[in-house]
């Protein structure tokens, strides 16, 4: 089959990718014929290669609720049309898309798209390996400090969150139980078209992950894209679609272990297309690398049933002590609704009128007690110290909780302050000198050790 990915930095034709879809077709009819149909009784299989539109990647002229199947990134001029190969493509490789025309071209406007490589660790921090009753998962092949950077990969696959078919008009007729039997069937024949489209180590790489859904309909793609995928919120088809988020399925990523309490955190990196992979907190060499599969400020009972479609069983510290991590779960999430914690926090460097930091150390405490700095409340709570400490005149607690939070942005989006930023705290360390400066104008004489001892006592 040809490729997608190659060595050489030119454009491929037209030509070429007229080709390459002849040739996959090929291959996706030749799948199904050795495939016998699980169709109900009058019900023929999905003409997937007529039905969804195969297009080259130079193509944009499409409708925003156009489903297609296409390869990602590539790099486009300003006026549309392709203007050279993505950077790194012969070590990062291509990404196979099953996603809207609006989204296509969401992506393909995004500045700098393919113009940088995926990034690479200097000295490997990982290893795969076998966990007892985990099968395959992630270990440090070092000691990794909070914020570092483990694993950055090019996605496999992208595709809809929705399962559904292009034909339901046509299945009105049907049983529930015969509607999704036609829905899984076809969603698996369209999912079918990406993957025979990878290249032959980028396929295989897809076949040999785990597959946690063979016994309610999904086919074995689609039962790996269930069971591998990630949300990446920055792509979402707009609401008049139904704003519908897409599942992106890795290589080795996919093989992370699930934890309540997690030691990693991902994002997306739009311009240079990858899924990264960073430390919250420091790991030992030998520990496992974990992330979390379900919403971790759920209570015990109910994570366990989100994970329970993973055929997975969580043995961390908190699903050991349910009681124990249930209650300080509780007591955190409340605690920070408390203090407001609106959705545009990390914006809002107005100093809080309420300075007492013990409150706020005491949920700092119970968030590090359930392992959860992967979480926005952990970066809320530290955000909140920084600024608290700022409003008590503290510059060397300011500056020590602005590297806190740095670390908190690092791990979770890739965003790190610089040293300059860092060192003025965010532009805090100048408000919290001001504050200094006016407490000793306003201090009566001989009270200054009263002062202090009434400012170590709140604190």
């Amino acid at each position: 089959m040809a490729t997608t990915t190659g060595t050489s930095s030119a454009v491929k034709t037209d030509d070429f990718w007229t080709t390459y879809t002849d040739r996959v077709k090929e291959n996706v009819n030749k799948r199904f014929a050795e495939t016998p149909s699980a169709l109900p009784e009058g019900v023929e299989d999905l003409d997937v290669m007529n039905t969804m539109q195969v297009l080259t990647p130079f193509k944009l002229d499409h409708s925003d609720n156009q489903m297609l199947c296409t390869t990602l990134p590539m790099r486009h001029s300003s006026n549309g049309p392709l203007s050279q190969d993505p950077v790194g493509l012969a070590t990062d490789g291509l990404t196979e898309c099953y996603i809207s025309g609006y989204l296509k071209r969401m992506i393909a406007s995004t500045p700098d798209l393919g113009e940088y490589p995926v990034p690479r660790v200097e000295v490997k921090a990982h290893r795969l390996t076998t966990f007892p009753g985990k099968g395959l998962g992630m270990v440090a092949e070092r000691d990794i400090r909070a914020g570092e950077l483990i694993l950055a990969e090019r996605p496999l696959l992208i595709v809809h969150g929705l399962i559904a078919t292009p034909r339901q008009a046509q299945l009105d007729h049907l049983t529930k139980t015969d509607n999704d039997q036609v829905i899984m069937h076809d969603v698996e024949s369209i999912f079918a078209l990406s993957v025979e489209r990878m290249n032959p180590e980028r396929k295989k790489a897809f076949e040999n992950l785990a597959n946690s859904h063979l016994h309610d309909g999904s086919g074995p793609i689609l039962g790996r894209v269930r069971t591998n995928s990630f949300a990446v919120p920055e792509m979402i088809d707009p609401s008049g679609m139904g704003q519908i988020n897409y599942g992106v399925v890795c290589d080795e990523l996919s093989r992370l272990n699930h934890s309540c309490s997690p030691n990693t955190t991902h994002y997306w990196d739009m311009p240079s297309f990858s899924m990264q992979l960073r430390a919250v907190r420091d790991i030992e060499k030998g520990q496992e690398i974990t992330t979390q599969y379900c919403e971790l400020g759920v209570p015990f009972v109910v994570r366990q049933k989100m994970l329970a479609s993973y055929n997975f069983s969580c043995g961390c510290e908190s699903c050991l002590y349910p009681k124990t991590s249930d209650s300080r779960r509780f007591k955190c999430a409340n605690a920070v609704a408390r203090h407001g914690y609106p959705k545009d926090w990390s914006r809002d460097f107005e100093l809080p009128k309420v300075t007492a930091v013990k409150p706020l150390l005491e949920i700092r405490d119970l968030l590090l007690q359930e392992g959860l700095e992967c979480s926005s409340m952990y970066g809320f709570i530290v955000f909140l110290l920084m600024k608290t400490y700022a409003a008590r005149g503290d510059v060397a607690k300011t500056r020590e909780y602005a590297g806190k939070y740095n670390v908190w942005r690092l791990a979770g989006f890739g965003k790190a302050a610089n040293d300059d930023e860092l060192d003025k705290a965010f532009g805090l360390v100048e408000t919290a000198e001001m504050v200094q400066k006016m407490r000793g104008r306003l201090q009566p004489k001989g009270k200054a050790g009263k002062g202090k001892g009434k400012e170590k006592a709140e604190a």
